[in-house]
């Protein structure tokens, strides 16, 4: 029980001054590969552990597009976290070591995000030096590309009549 009043956009200051933006998409990769690592751990008769490992045995996927499987996406988790997945049920059956290495591949992953938006933004803030082309004005000598008609008028020397 709170023994005073306090203003909730206050506790919210409070636990976002304390705690580093974190992507969402990083929470929820954290939760994902807690996951894996769980399903990996158990017992092969279970139904999560059978579903991630089984394969279809009638038929074929179709052609074009697929829907993407849970261990389709896992993998594409694992290669961004840069875990190797040759590895994968060494490292899993160790809590300890898997939780280790969840966190560097995560960190390894924040890195490059982070270094990408910042790459991002650098390139969309760049200054651009180019030159303006197209016909210029015979009287003032600038670019004049705004208006068809101006640039006609510009082109064929016809001044407007106002």
């Amino acid at each position: 029980m709170w023994t005073r009043l306090t203003n909730w956009l206050h506790v919210w200051d409070l636990c976002f001054q304390q705690m580093p933006t974190v992507l969402l998409e990083y929470i929820v990769m954290q939760r994902q590969l807690r996951w894996l690592g769980h399903i990996i751990r158990m017992p092969s008769n279970r139904l999560p552990r059978r579903v991630l490992y089984g394969e279809l045995i009638h038929g074929s996927r179709s052609q074009g597009g697929q829907k993407k499987r849970f261990s389709d996406h896992m993998k594409a988790i694992l290669k961004k976290c840069h875990i190797p997945t040759d590895q994968l049920e060494s490292l899993a059956a160790d809590r300890s070591t898997w939780r280790d290495t969840c966190r560097a591949g995560l960190d390894v992953f924040m890195t490059e995000s982070n270094q990408a938006a910042e790459d991002r933004r650098t390139r969309r803030h760049a200054t651009v030096t180019t030159t303006p082309s197209g016909p210029c004005c015979h009287i003032c000598n600038r670019v004049c590309g705004a208006h068809p008609t101006l640039v006609f008028e510009v082109i064929s020397g016809v001044t407007r009549n106002n």
